[in-house]
């Protein structure tokens, strides 16, 4: 078994024998039928801002967002010292060896620092930030409901960013409402957000714009999130525009968009595809 897999693989075993108990092994045997058949008949892969990335697939974890989050996530880290990173929400770690810095609130494991993302406040500052569907649990599945809290603490993320530095945020839609509003009215000041919608019950998902992606709601009419919002941020103070360097949040119609490549062949991340 690949090693990228085994952690994911140890979670997804213990979660299905506490919800299934004596059951358990007719699920996990039907949901190696359907990762098979998933695998041989279904979508491999997806375009997300102009690149086209392979499905992250597993037999244990069928029917998330994570089968998108996960390959944007790894190609949006592509090539990054791992001290230039921090990733808010013990995510990655469950489907691949990771040893950039981990953020978490409450979960316990090694490497992982136990702070609030809304008020921790460290001098590190990261060329990249990570944070998977974790940003709509704060202040709302939290003992003391904060409904501002996921703005305030996205705020904070934005800070500890280096001047050049860019921060992905993801999100499920319909989930929590003052965080869709935020988006929706342009509080966040995110640089970008391209959304994307499950189309099948095979879990392919594909981009949609901002009008359709509105009143999505959450578990319907497939399980946990139907519409993602994925958004890129930079640091607070890039949102001043310099006028050398062009416009941050539109790019320079000249030379492309300085934080993220080229905008004529749409690489997020990493320029040119052409090259």
């Amino acid at each position: 078994m690949p090693q990228v897999f085994r952690p994911a693989v140890v979670l997804a075993l213990r979660r299905l024998w506490r919800l299934h108990g004596l059951r358990f092994p007719l699920v996990a045997v039907h949901r190696v039928i359907w990762f098979l058949s998933r695998t041989a008949f279904g979508p491999r892969r997806f375009t997300w801002g102009g690149r086209n990335l392979r499905y992250f697939l597993h037999p244990f974890l069928m029917d998330t967002e994570r089968c998108v989050e996960v390959p944007i996530a790894r190609d949006f880290l592509e090539g990054q010292p791992p001290d230039a990173v921090l990733e808010v929400g013990n995510v990655l770690s469950t489907y691949q060896g990771v040893s950039h810095r981990v953020l978490d609130l409450y979960e316990q494991a090694t490497g992982v620092v136990n702070e609030d993302a809304a008020d921790f406040a460290w001098t590190e500052r990261f060329d990249r930030i990570v944070c998977l569907s974790t940003v709509e649990h704060v202040g709302r599945d939290e003992p003391v409901q904060d409904p501002e809290k996921a703005e305030r603490a996205l705020r904070n993320l934005r800070r500890h960013l280096t001047p050049d530095g860019q921060l992905l945020v993801t999100f499920p839609l319909g989930y929590h409402p003052q965080l869709d509003q935020a988006l929706a009215s342009g509080r966040l000041g995110e640089l970008s957000c391209i959304y994307l919608r499950r189309m099948s019950r095979w879990n392919s998902w594909t981009e949609t714009d901002a009008r359709s992606a509105r009143g999505a709601q959450f578990g319907s009419p497939y399980p946990c999130g139907n519409v993602v919002a994925v958004l890129r941020l930079t640091h607070l103070d890039s949102a001043l525009i310099d006028p050398l360097r062009g416009d941050p949040f539109h790019g320079d119609p000249f030379h492309g968009d300085p934080f993220h490549g080229d905008p004529v062949h749409g690489d997020p991340f990493h320029g040119d595809l052409e090259d």
